[in-house]
């Protein structure tokens, strides 16, 4: 026995079919003609300046990202457009200092601008940096890290900054000694990481010792049993 074939011969039908496929097809299109109309005209964000592509959806800012061009672009509209650049479909870009107070300034009788739950970048979200944290968590790191940024103890790790920094200058003496054009980023950074080392784990890397960069690998498990008492802390 062959199979079975099912021929419609009702044009009604037909056309019933037809008219719902293109029904389906429209409404997702329409919606995003809608969506896109409503953030470029109608958008609480509008009436600020900016690319209609930016309004309208999310992936210019992604490419933009992506490519790595994201802060020139922005610094040019600033440049043409002003101090206030929309940059996205919810999103503002601001340029003015006073900008910086109304955003993450203390405001009387109100409560902080809540963080952008889209921009927390934290691997464990249960254990947020203090960066992303929420107000109340952020008060308890801020507390743990504050006596780390006093007055007393900045002005007390100055003998370690001079140290490495009168070494940093007789490396540059030694080295011009014997090659008369020297490349000083590289030098810069030996003198930070020796100083964020001595700081962090209370011995330096060595780079300006060393004249060469220390390596992660190596990094890992000579430090790493210095970093258990914190960690341990944030189970």
């Amino acid at each position: 026995m062959g199979p079975t074939r099912l021929y419609l011969t009702n044009p009604r039908l037909a056309l019933s079919f037809s008219s719902l496929a293109l029904i389906l097809i429209s409404i997702p299109i329409a919606y995003v003609v809608g969506v896109v109309v409503y953030r470029i005209w109608f958008h609480p964000l509008s009436k600020y300046p900016g690319p209609k592509i930016a309004a309208a959806t999310r992936f210019w800012w992604a490419r933009q990202q992506l490519g790595g061009r994201f802060p020139l672009l922005v610094h040019d509209l600033h440049v043409k457009h002003g101090e206030i650049v929309r940059i996205a479909p919810n999103e503002l870009s601001f340029s003015g200092a006073a900008a910086w107070k109304d955003i993450y300034g203390f405001r009387n009788g109100l409560p902080e601008n809540r963080k952008d739950p889209g921009e927390n970048t934290d691997a464990d979200h249960r254990h947020p940096t203090i960066i992303n944290a929420d107000r109340q968590t952020h008060g308890e790191l801020r507390k743990l890290l504050s006596n780390a940024f006093s007055d007393k103890t900045l002005k007390g790790q100055e003998p370690v900054l001079l140290h490495y920094v009168d070494l940093l200058i007789e490396r540059l003496k030694e080295e011009a000694a014997k090659e008369p054009v020297m490349d000083l980023v590289r030098w810069y950074n030996y003198v930070t990481f020796d100083i964020i080392g001595h700081l962090a784990f209370n011995e330096p890397f060595d780079c300006l010792k060393n004249t060469e960069y220390v390596s992660i690998a190596l990094l890992q498990p000579l430090y790493f049993h210095r970093l258990l008492p914190f960690l341990g802390c944030r189970r």
